[in-house]
């Protein structure tokens, strides 16, 4: 009974009601897979709306010719075509290498950087706790980004790297296998497949057709579940549940 309360006092923060929305993405692509569709609604709501790509993408070829700072470029443009489809028009690359040679405080304090810049009320990452996510990077990067969001509002963290701080409201974990929060995409599901094939480094045609079926079945069953047609699925967390407040775990 006294959790019922606790989650009145203290609701899981609904997506759409917030109006500046950062998504940070481990590698070029990342954000489009998991969000293009709400990415596509937000814009047409007049939301603004941030990427911030952690990684370089560099190992992310089984091409031994692509491997390197010529996939880097390759994969910044598509990235910055990508959000030119959607009509992102901040998009920011951190550049630490692939494949997760790199510290997490440090990247952290990267992502801290733009939070600051951009002063998003929300921030989209990848949930590093999904129990079937093997990826180092998707791990990492999502690790460093709720740091960021914990911490940024905090002088003495930010003072090493900026004079200014920056509260979050909430954090939004996309690739997560335990979502709360479900926005309807009617109208602009296609967007996620229009996405994938500008990515055409990573995804053959018969990868954005596995794909495509994929997240077909996944929106429908999602939307299904919640009955309200097509829809994508997140786990939103508001400030204070992410700090002593281990009921949030089962909302």
């Amino acid at each position: 009974m006294y959790e019922k309360i606790l989650k009145k006092f203290v609701p899981i923060p609904k997506i759409e009601n917030f109006e500046r929305y950062l998504f940070i993405g481990p590698h070029p692509d990342d954000i489009e897979v998991g969000c293009a569709p709400l990415v596509a609604k937000l814009i047409s709501e007049g939301k603004k709306v941030a990427f911030v790509i952690a990684t370089d993408g560099r190992l992310g070829t089984t091409n031994p010719d692509l491997v390197g700072d010529k996939l880097v470029e390759i994969r910044r443009k598509e990235a910055l075509a990508s959000a030119e489809y959607l009509s992102v028009t901040d998009v920011s690359f951190l550049g630490f290498f692939d494949g997760g040679p790199y510290d997490v405080d440090e990247m952290a304090k990267s992502i801290g950087k733009e939070i600051i810049r951009f002063a998003p009320d929300i921030v989209f990452t990848t949930d590093c706790k999904t129990r079937s996510e093997c990826h180092s990077d998707h791990i990492k990067v999502g690790e460093a980004s709720i740091k960021a969001v914990m911490m940024s509002g905090f002088c003495g963290w930010t003072k090493s790297f900026s004079e200014k701080t920056h509260s979050v409201k909430a954090a939004a974990l996309y690739f997560t296998d335990k979502p709360n929060s479900y926005v309807k995409i009617k109208g602009f599901s296609d967007k996620r497949k229009e996405c994938l094939s500008i990515f055409s480094s990573q995804f053959s045609e018969s990868d954005i057709k596995t794909l495509s079926m994929y997240f077909n079945l996944r929106e429908t069953g999602l939307g299904l579940k919640r009955c309200s047609g097509r829809s994508d699925a997140y786990r939103v967390l508001a400030a204070a549940h992410m700090h002593c407040l281990p009921e949030a775990s089962k909302w």
